[in-house]
């Protein structure tokens, strides 16, 4: 007797968890997740930015996608030239902590710019305020390669890029 009512119940449980468990599966894969600003905030509406930012960041813009193990990143503040140089770091001491990465990238002082930088952004972002080619001269830290992040700093204007992708 104790064993059919065990029988009754369990099944329906045993399916309806089973057909979560696949739908679950059919939206994480299936579809891209996305999480960005319409426009330039303020500090206190850059919630869901996904670095820390310095109590200085004005401007703020980011743009985050996702879809199963694919993702791409990126972030743009504005604040003083000083500020943004010692925020590479503080950036990539964040990374390194979350993805369990003590000694990658490699803990070099960020380099001078040599080059203007050109970012192929794909057309699937619209991340336009994403204008790492209008740096004149800054500095660049980082690895850059999948997941690993790539960091450049506009030192003439004040303006601080980031940008991780898979």
């Amino acid at each position: 007797m104790l064993d059919r009512r065990h029988k009754s119940w369990s099944r329906p449980i045993f399916v309806s968890v089973s057909l979560l468990f696949v739908a679950y599966l059919v939206w994480e894969i299936g579809f891209p997740h996305r999480d960005y600003t319409s426009g330039p905030v303020p500090l206190a509406e850059a919630n869901g930015c996904p670095i820390p930012l310095p109590g200085s960041a004005r401007n703020i813009q980011f743009y985050k996608w996702r879809q199963w193990n694919l993702f791409v990143e990126y972030v743009r503040f504005e604040a003083s030239p000083q500020e943004c140089l010692g925020h590479m770091q503080k950036v990539l001491e964040h990374w390194r902590s979350v993805f369990s990465a003590p000694d990658y990238p490699d803990h070099e002082p960020p380099k001078d710019i040599e080059e203007t930088p050109t970012e192929a952004l794909g057309e699937q972002f619209d991340v336009t305020w994403f204008d790492v080619q209008n740096i004149r001269k800054g500095k660049i830290a980082g690895g850059g390669g999948s997941g690993v992040p790539m960091i450049w700093v506009d030192t003439e204007r004040g303006v601080f890029y980031y940008r991780l992708t898979d």
